[in-house]
């Protein structure tokens, strides 16, 4: 369908190969037509120009290239591009050039090894028409049957939540279908099954509330009345509440003969001095000595 490239480099199990649409490869070119002779550059892989032709030439569009041979390289009559667009320049006409055949993609090559000219030809080559397939080969029975292998992690994730959907009850896209759980946290959910939700029964009676306080820690300083409200995750305890006691009422102990627990210091009353109450920041007066009985004064 088109040329590929040339040989640059052989080795033994394989040979490096310089393609057409590289910078720096260049392959001499003929018009199928008018027979103008150019070079074939291609600057990018999809944009590709034919050089060295004079704006005077006409170049329709939809015309062939073919190689020319003039570069001792490629025979002539090689078949190259179709001309997509075709305009005058500032110095050259210039050409784009669409490649017939497609390297990147190409599967199989030939190798040129001994090559042979031949004439361009005036019109277009016609294709025979459509390659008649053959039947595929019959089945062999006695060959081993080979399963489908998960080869990326992408395809093991895929499996396992097909897996947990089709466990769970979930169609993936429906409207309305529950959310599935993405990170079971037992083995049995990890295996793919899913793990019974066990509701307690409210005819355990206390069998069933010893079995939940064994399995969850109380929290200290709480009621079994008031633990029981804050077994929901997250809940912050409730403060403990001291019970109120009178302040003229003593708190009574449950052991005879114990002393009070928590009881307050008694404190004494201050008895007001004796006389007139005195201004803020005025001086106390001075005790008066006392007159004894016998009649006479007081030692100083």
């Amino acid at each position: 369908d088109g040329i590929v490239g040339k040989v640059i480099a052989v080795y033994p199990p394989a040979s490096q190969v310089l393609l057409v649409t590289d910078p720096t490869f260049s392959v001499g070119v003929e018009s199928q037509r008018g027979h103008l002779r150019g070079t074939l550059n291609c600057k990018t892989g999809s944009e590709c120009m034919v050089d060295y032709i004079q704006n005077e030439e006409k170049v329709d569009q939809g015309e062939m290239f073919y190689t020319s041979g003039e570069d001792r390289v490629f025979p002539k009559g090689f078949p190259v591009g179709v001309v997509s667009s075709a305009k005058p320049g500032p110095l050259m006409k210039e050409i784009h050039i669409t490649l017939s055949g497609a390297p990147a993609g190409a599967e199989e090559v030939l190798v040129v090894l001994e090559g042979t000219h031949q004439q361009i030809p005036e019109a277009p080559v016609q294709t025979t028409g459509p390659t008649r397939l053959l039947p595929p080969p019959p089945a062999d029975p006695s060959a081993p049957q080979q399963g489908v292998r998960l080869q990326t992690e992408a395809d093991k994730i895929k499996q396992r939540y097909e897996t947990i959907g089709k466990d769970q009850n979930h169609i993936y896209g429906g409207v309305g279908s529950n959310l599935p759980n993405f990170n079971p946290s037992t083995k049995t959910e990890a295996s793919g099954q899913a793990s019974p939700a066990v509701v307690p029964s409210t005819a355990a009676g206390t069998t069933g509330q010893a079995a939940a306080s064994q399995t969850r820690p109380q929290p200290t300083g709480l009621t079994p009345a008031t633990a029981a409200k804050t077994e929901a995750l997250g809940a912050r305890p409730a403060p403990r509440q001291a019970s109120p006691v009178a302040a003229n009422q003593k708190p009574v102990s449950s052991e005879p003969g114990a002393p009070p627990a928590n009881k307050p210091p008694a404190v004494k009353p201050k008895t007001p001095a004796p006389g007139p109450a005195l201004p803020l920041g005025a001086p106390k007066p001075k005790p008066q000595p006392t007159t004894p009985r016998n009649g006479q004064p007081p030692n100083e």
